[in-house]
Parts: C-alpha cells; structure tokens; sequence
C-alpha cells in the first residue's frame, strides 16, 4: 500500500474542537492533551506518546523524535502554559501507551475519537486496504501549512516539525526559541 503523503488532509481547528469535546465527554484528559499536543507541535503520535512531565520546563516542550535508526534529535518548543500544566499534571501519556504503535492500536483508538466526534477520517480503499487520509498524522500536515500560510520561514518550520534538512543547524536551535514562540502563536491564530 502506497502512503502518499500528497493525500493527506489536515485536521482543522473545528475538527480539533470536536476531538477535544468528545474526549472531553468520555472523560479522556490523557487523550485531550495528546490531541491538544497534536495540534501546538505537529509531531508525530508516537514521539508525543513518549512526553512525560520530565519534557516539561516553563512553556517549552522537549520532544524526542524515534525517526528509523533512533538517530532523531532533541527539539524544543514552546507550548502554552495551559497544556503544559495539564501535561505536568499528567506525569505522561501510560494510560495511553499501548507498548508501541507500531501495532497501531493507539492510531485506531485515534480513529475512534474520530468517528465519537463525527470527523471523517476520509477513508480511500486501494485494493485490500485501507488508508485513511485523516489521521492523527494530519496534525503534521496541518502545522507545516499553518506554518507555511504564517509566512514563517522553511528553515524555522523545519525547527517545530523537526524534519530533516542540510540548511538547519540544530546547534543554534536555543537561540531560536522567542522566534519559535511567535511563529507558533501566529500559527495557532489561524
């Protein structure tokens, strides 16, 4: 099965709105920070199922990409204060955690907050299977866009999505961190 991330959709604001309010309802505030994570960084599921209250200093969040090989790095965002004192209070995302995701399961459990909240994840059959165009990875896709309609620069993006390029140094990422707090809340005003 080709996975082209070409068909990907975003998940929008209002789509995010319903999430939460369903999450909410079932009385999930793992889940709701997960989604709200989701949303504020644009990292993948499996690397924010990892955050724990350790990633916590202030507003800034440190997340550890997993990228193939264990060779992803250290990146450091500013989230507002409300989530992280909800991740703080969480301690981590266990309850969550099913050993790995690599089996999916947490994804398909994503899938059903989807569905609980009435936001089609757009499913497109291709042969024997099935690829959804909405997934909790649409948050990737929806913050590259938001990023990129706020005009903030390809190199800084890289920075908050933490994809790889040759023009970013990530040595000089700390000196970045008041800039990575404005282009995310331009960002999340859109």
């Amino acid at each position: 099965m080709r996975n082209d991330s070409a068909e990907r959709e975003t998940l929008t604001r209002h789509h995010t709105s319903r999430l939460l309010r369903a999450v909410r309802r079932a009385g999930r505030a793992d889940w709701a920070a997960l989604i709200a994570l989701g949303w504020h960084t644009g990292h993948r599921l499996q690397d924010l199922l990892d955050v724990t209250s350790d990633a916590i200093d202030g507003d800034l969040l440190t997340v550890k990409p997993r990228k193939k090989g264990g060779r992803g790095r250290e990146v450091v965002l500013p989230i507002p204060r409300w989530l992280a004192s909800q991740v703080r209070k969480l301690g981590g995302f266990t309850t969550i955690h099913h050993a790995d995701n690599r089996n999916g399961r947490v994804s398909d459990e994503f899938l059903g907050w989807m569905r609980a909240a009435s936001v089609d994840p757009l499913p497109v059959a291709r042969g024997t299977r099935t690829f959804n165009r909405r997934s909790f990875h649409s948050f990737r896709h929806g913050m590259v866009s938001r990023l990129t309609a706020a005009g903030v620069s390809g190199d800084l993006a890289r920075l908050v999505t933490d994809h790889e390029s040759p023009q970013v140094q990530r040595r000089y990422a700390h000196a970045e961190v008041q800039s990575l707090r404005e282009a995310l809340a331009l960002a999340r005003r859109r």
